[in-house]
């Protein structure tokens, strides 16, 4: 399954100079894919955990635009915020801390839960009964 944002989402969002930063884990000028790999798999699963308790998955495709922003935007600010580790600066711990806010009750636009399959009745419930032992006739006169 795809994730909802990618390493080159998270370069095109926070800029390349602070995801170099922050995925040159052993200081050889590259961004090291698992750092960055293991922080997007976290949000990704926050994010679609979060949906998952809410009933909004499966996920319509495609997605509307608002709620693929709103979706990516706090999948991205969690990642970051991972990112960071112990030395995150209150600016992006905030963030994180809005998307983890709005993940306890997500309001996605254009998003509702999938409809319940109504159930069919099967009739009345079969019946059969043994013939009676006391019926009025036999019961008269006691």
């Amino acid at each position: 399954m795809a994730t909802l944002i990618d390493q080159a989402f998270l370069v095109a969002t926070f800029g390349p100079i602070e995801m170099a930063q922050l995925a040159d884990r052993n200081a050889d000028g590259q961004q090291d894919v698992d750092p960055v790999g293991e922080a997007i798999a976290m949000a990704d699963g926050l994010v679609m955990g979060a949906l998952a308790s809410a009933g909004l998955l499966p996920l319509p495709d495609p997605l509307p635009a608002g709620a693929a922003a709103v979706l990516k935007g706090y999948a991205a600010d969690l990642a970051r915020e991972r990112l960071y580790g112990a030395g995150c600066p209150e600016v992006v711990r905030n963030r994180g801390n809005d998307a983890r806010a709005w993940l306890k009750a997500p309001k996605i636009f254009g998003l509702s839960p999938a409809p319940a399959s109504p159930l069919g009745s099967a009739g009345m419930p079969a019946h059969t009964a043994p013939a009676r032992v006391f019926d009025d006739a036999g019961l008269e006169g006691f």
